[in-house]
This record gives structure tokens, C-alpha cells and sequence, in this order.
């Protein structure tokens, strides 16, 4: 579901326009610590809004090189007996103008 809400956008889905963070439209955006910062406000609202019974967010780090963004999410799935998982996700942008 963290993929699905990272790479669906915003109004992508029927009855539920706020669901999705977008990140795949963001390619050609300046890279940038606005870009980094909207993404992870973006990506903390709709875990709460969709998910916040289900999954827990223990830290969200967006940064930044030349070429990439990088997105890693630590969560936890409540109500499992795993632990603390991590995801990342990179992808390429513009150069910053």
C-alpha cells in the first residue's frame, strides 16, 4: 500500500481525490528541499488518511543528490509480529534551476 500511495496521484483514483503522493510526475520538477519537504508532507498525509489503523510510520527521510531523489520510509504493520521494515524508493529529477 506505501507503493501504491507513492506512485498513484492525486485524483488518479475514482471517489477518492486526495488519495496519492505522485512522486513519478515529479521527475522533471527542479531538484530541491521544497520538493523533498511537499513529498514528505504528502506521503505522511495519506498514510494517516488511508492507512494510520493499519501501518505505522516510524520515520520518513527524503533527501536529495544531483541527479536523484531518494525516499526511505520506515514502517511497522500493526498487529504483526514483525518488526520495524524499511523501503526505498530513487528517482531521477532535473537539475536544479
Amino acid at each position: 500500500m506505501l507503493e501504491q500511495i507513492l506512485f498513484t496521484s492525486a485524483g488518479e483514483r475514482v471517489n477518492r481525490p486526495t488519495f496519492g503522493v505522485g512522486v513519478q510526475a515529479r521527475v522533471f520538477e527542479p531538484n530541491s528541499p521544497l520538493l523533498a519537504n511537499q513529498i514528505r508532507v504528502a506521503l505522511d498525509e495519506n498514510v494517516y488518511d488511508n492507512l494510520g489503523k493499519n501501518v505505522e510510520i516510524l520515520d520518513v527521510d527524503v533527501d536529495q543528490d544531483d541527479a536523484e531523489l531518494h525516499i526511505r520510509i520506515a514502517f511497522r504493520v500493526v498487529g504483526s509480529i514483525t518488526d520495524r521494515q524499511d523501503m526505498e524508493v530513487s528517482l531521477p529529477l532535473g537539475s536544479a534551476q
